[in-house]
């Protein structure tokens, strides 16, 4: 695909977005990839060399889930993008019947709960949630 094609069609892409938030990373996520790299790590030390691959691996799965989700609101849709490795979540705007704030992990940390559907729900976990909330109701009415 010649170069001027391509930004042709993000372009265009781009202007179909309304905007884009990425995943907050939270306390739980942190640990967790603290404590498997730990892990991994003694793996190797005691010459475990395949459980420590394993584990290694798992590091490498949860580092891309964390660092690379992301929620892409469109003019009619809402895409969700848990990292390269996953496939991509589309849920349409006006199938979307409520949406608010819960706490997990015994209230040290917090995510939206987005309920659509049949009643089908997923979370999210952005980092501005106020201005997610915001640009999802923007969108949602016009739809």
């Amino acid at each position: 695909m010649p170069p001027v094609t391509r930004f042709i069609v993000y372009q265009a892409l781009m202007e179909a977005v309304c905007r884009s938030f990425h995943h907050r990373i939270t306390l739980g996520a942190g640990c967790g990839i603290i404590l498997c790299l730990v892990a991994a790590f003694w793996l190797f030390w005691v010459k475990m060399v395949v459980w420590g691959a394993l584990m290694a691996l798992a590091v490498i799965l949860m580092c891309e889930r964390v660092l690379h989700t992301e929620y892409l609101l469109y003019n009619d849709k809402l895409v969700i993008r848990r990292g390269r490795l996953s496939h991509d979540k589309t849920i349409v705007l006006r199938d979307i019947t409520h949406c608010h704030t819960i706490s997990v992990n015994f209230g040290l940390s917090h995510c939206l709960l987005i309920q659509y559907d049949n009643d089908q729900m997923i979370y999210v976990e952005p980092q501005n949630e106020a201005a997610f909330i915001k640009c999802l109701m923007k969108l949602k009415a016009e739809s």
